[in-house]
């Protein structure tokens, strides 16, 4: 698991290297144009080697064109024939958990084995167009429901008692091929939580000791808390480098060094301090 996490090394390169991609565009560059270009560097990267090509989400910004993630990777998709690709990251709280499982089982579908969802909780935007895209009803603290959710549509399990559960499914997915008797066609799409602060961490391993300690204790029962422990497909954290760069540039110029050129983009995972880590097990996502 920890190699499919990392991915290998191409040609001279130290360690694993991956794209995050915002499709930029700006003055003279058209939304046409930015997109081009990505598909460009997707083409590129794909022959060189890299790991993965993430897409990342953001909205009503005039320099970033990076709306749609399942869109462009669709035509990533398209374009490439080996490289990963992902979103990095969707914001759950934008979308209902249905739509998401729907549109990335579709990806798996179209890319076998090569398709990753991102997500976080945050906006991806100012607080106004957050507004207008969840419409008011979804907040940060609605998190982790909407990550089980997403997690049961994917697998097509959810808790007894759901309202969903035998009655809802997202297709394409596992609960499609059971129908048309056939095995289970595609892998689930590996889940991806990211995050500049700790609480990715901290809703998989911190969440999950406390529910374990709680229902230990004649907690009331919580079915979606009872699934997260149950899950053993791995669900992995991925901590953004952005701190740790901060950080490191905060220093350098408090020591009087001066400013520095913040590391390559590297594939987080090769970095094993702020790295994902697997927490297929569901407790340790921090120490490997």
């Amino acid at each position: 698991m920890i190699s499919q996490i990392i991915g290998t090394r191409a040609g001279n390169a130290p360690v694993p290297i991956s794209i995050l991609d915002f499709v930029m565009a700006g003055q003279g560059v058209t939304a046409r144009d930015a997109v081009a270009a990505s598909v460009e560097l997707a083409r590129l990267v794909d022959r060189r080697g890299f790991t993965r090509y993430w897409v990342a989400e953001h909205h009503s910004m005039p320099g970033v064109t990076t709306s749609s993630p399942p869109m462009l990777l669709a035509r990533l998709a398209g374009e490439t024939r080996r490289i990963r690709l992902g979103s990095g990251g969707l914001m759950l709280p934008n979308f209902p958990p249905l739509v998401v499982a729907e549109q990335f089982g579709l990806l798996a579908a179209m890319a076998p084995g090569r398709v990753g969802l991102g997500i976080g909780r945050a906006p991806g935007t100012d607080m106004t167009t957050a507004a207008a895209l969840r419409r008011g009803q979804i907040g940060a603290e609605d998190f982790p429901n909407q990550l089980m959710e997403l997690l049961a549509f994917l697998d097509a399990d959810f808790p007894a008692g759901s309202p969903y559960g035998g009655r809802v499914n997202a297709v394409p997915g596992p609960w499609q091929d059971s129908e048309n008797d056939l095995p289970r066609s595609t892998p689930r799409p590996p889940v991806w939580l990211l995050g500049s602060s700790g609480y990715s961490a901290q809703l998989v391993t911190g969440a999950m000791a406390v529910v374990r300690w709680a229902l230990r204790r004649g907690a009331p029962q919580n079915p979606w808390l009872e699934r997260m422990l149950e899950r053993k497909p791995p669900l992995v954290a991925a901590f953004a480098l952005a701190n740790k760069m901060a950080r490191g540039i905060w220093a350098m110029l408090t020591r009087g060094e001066g400013y520095r050129d913040p590391p390559a983009l590297l594939d987080p995972a090769a970095n094993r301090e702020t790295g994902p880590q697997s927490c297929e097990e569901g407790m340790n996502c921090m120490g490997k």
